[in-house]
């Protein structure tokens, strides 16, 4: 039979166990909430000029986007092709409203930047390229946890950071339009009469002539 005491002890042991992972859990939860960036801050800089170029990489596929010397995107990667000029210029324009939601300390696997979901770069007319890394989506689904090219990690919109990400979900390649077919009308081939096999008429036996007597 096992002692009072005995049975004490195990209480306590348990006990101990719990406080230290609610300890743990508090610290790490903690960690993961992001502090609130005084002001408004961007992920990218809004004075840096146009953007020329654009690469999202992913763990299994790429893309690449530029301008051509006649400033209209064409797509680079994963092959040449025409790009829908809407859709580039609906992601663009996020750009610039990547917003920060805050910045956190937490370690880079627990939001899957150890080795990113996806890697962004974006360069300006300036000749400047910026490089980013995303993560996982926040407990709160929110935003995305980022690490910027100085090693910091940041919260950014999920909203904003979506539209742009789409780029490589669904590539905007351009719709070519398909040729309308005309049907050929198939003309039947007018039958041929049949022959009608014509009978003969019959011939006249000639008549024998009298021939008169001397």
């Amino acid at each position: 039979m096992i002692r009072r005491s005995t049975w004490m002890l195990i209480l306590l042991l348990i006990a101990l166990i719990g406080l230290g992972w609610y300890l743990n859990y508090r610290k790490e939860n903690k960690a993961a909430q992001a502090t609130p960036t005084p002001g408004m801050e961007y992920l990218l800089p809004t004075d840096a000029g146009v953007v020329t170029a654009i690469k999202i990489e992913g763990k299994d596929s790429s893309i690449e986007i530029q301008r051509n010397v006649e400033n209209k995107w064409e797509i680079k990667a994963p092959e040449n092709a025409a790009a829908d000029q809407a859709l580039v210029e609906a992601a663009v324009t996020q750009l610039s409203s990547l917003r920060i939601m805050g910045q956190v300390q937490i370690d880079l696997e627990l939001v899957n930047l150890k080795t990113p979901d996806y890697k962004v770069s974006v360069t300006y007319s300036d000749g400047k390229t910026y490089t980013f890394e995303v993560g996982a989506v926040t407990p709160i689904n929110t935003g995305y946890y980022v690490r910027k090219s100085d090693g910091n990690i940041v919260v950014v919109s999920k909203t904003s950071l979506d539209s742009l990400l789409k780029l490589l979900t669904n590539p905007p390649y351009l719709a070519t339009p398909t040729p309308t077919i005309t049907p050929t009308l198939e003309v039947s081939p007018t039958p041929t009469p049949a022959a009608v096999e014509t009978t003969p008429a019959p011939s006249e036996t000639p008549t024998p002539q009298n021939t008169p007597g001397p």
